[in-house]
């Protein structure tokens, strides 16, 4: 295998499966899901899809919570430092098992800051001496969400971030 894809999602990994669909191994991190609920969900729906689709599938238990809000609490993107914080570790992931390169289907959201995530990207495959695979998989988003709904994927309204979801009820 010579891609690992850090999968955010179930749905999301089908659409970068619509432009990649090459040789990888997908690849779920989340530490920013919460609660221990809907991780499951996610995870679960991220390891059919990927069966599904005939990948390789590595994910990591329910994540170290202090951990993931001490770092996206440092400096003032907090959205951005949980995107570097799951790139990073889909990085070392990477180098562990020698593959070449990674990628994140977070590329695929149209919600996503796009150009912050693909610098990162390229960033940390630098420091760990691998390859960013880059590409704009949201062109893949639309027929995702229609493959998603005939596989009756469950599918999330919400990054997962309990931090987000205070916010949202903010007066």
């Amino acid at each position: 295998m010579s891609t690992l894809v850090h999968v955010c999602c179930g749905p999301c990994l089908l659409a970068v499966n619509e432009i990649l669909d090459d040789e990888y191994s997908a690849y779920f991190f989340n530490p920013n899901i919460h609660n221990f609920d809907e991780y499951q969900r996610r995870l679960m729906t991220a390891g059919f899809t990927a069966q599904h689709l005939k990948k390789e599938f590595f994910y990591e238990n329910f994540p170290d919570v202090y951990e993931w809000v001490r770092e996206v609490l440092k400096g003032n993107d907090r959205c951005l430092n949980c995107v570097r914080l799951r790139l990073e570790k889909t990085a070392k992931f990477a180098k562990e098992k020698n593959f070449k390169s990674f990628t994140t289907t977070l590329l695929s959201s149209p919600y996503q800051k796009h150009d912050e995530i693909k610098n990162l990207g390229f960033e940390i495959a630098r420091k760990y001496g691998l390859e960013f695979f880059y590409r704009d998989f949201r062109a893949g988003y639309k027929k995702s969400i229609e493959i998603s709904k005939k596989l009756n994927l469950y599918r999330q309204k919400y990054c997962g971030c309990f931090l987000s979801s205070f916010e949202k009820y903010k007066l």
